[in-house]
């Protein structure tokens, strides 16, 4: 069955057909497996499991996954979902997380220059200190778990620099 799916593409339209439909999801067996290892990974691991396993605490920390923000950007109308925003309540402070998967996490600085993430990071970074007035907002960090999970997570933080440097422009060497 598998060699008629795989190689001769028996059943392989009407598998595509129900993957592209509305809110249903088509994943194989391993497909499941996989991104179970990576979630696994970042509730796991010593540089991700506070991050990720922190929840809301009454006027200590308030979590939102998959925020949705709209407004202005440089004067264009755009609109983003920050995958995870935790707001420290005591301390008025507001961290931003974005989650990534890649097959070397330990080179993700490569791919923050080739997939431009740090217009993202402006993006998110600057809506978010509109939307939280009042609150101190941290530059984005990204956590970027490897595809297959054999290697740790890594959590790569940016700075105000970055921020500034998507803005402004900047020279790679």
């Amino acid at each position: 069955i598998k060699e008629r799916f795989l190689i001769g593409k028996e059943g392989y339209d009407y598998y595509q057909d129900l993957r592209d439909r509305g809110e249903r999801i088509v994943v194989t067996s391993g497909e499941l497996d996989k991104a179970n290892r990576m979630v696994a990974a970042l509730r796991n691991h010593r540089h991700t499991s506070q991050i990720v396993n922190r929840t809301t605490i009454a006027g200590k920390w308030t979590i939102h996954n998959q925020l949705i923000l709209k407004g202005t950007y440089r004067g264009l109308e755009v609109k983003c979902m920050c995958d995870l925003v935790q707001v420290d309540e005591v301390n008025k402070v507001v961290y931003l997380y974005d989650l990534k998967t890649s097959w070397s996490s330990d080179q993700f600085d490569y791919s923050y220059l080739k997939y431009r993430y740090y217009i993202q990071n402006s993006l998110y970074t600057s809506m978010l200190r509109e939307y939280f007035k009042g609150y101190k907002v941290e530059p984005m960090s990204f956590l970027v778990v490897d595809k297959l999970a054999y290697n740790d997570p890594v959590v790569y933080t940016t700075t105000e620099q970055h921020i500034i440097e998507a803005k402004a422009g900047f020279y790679n060497s």
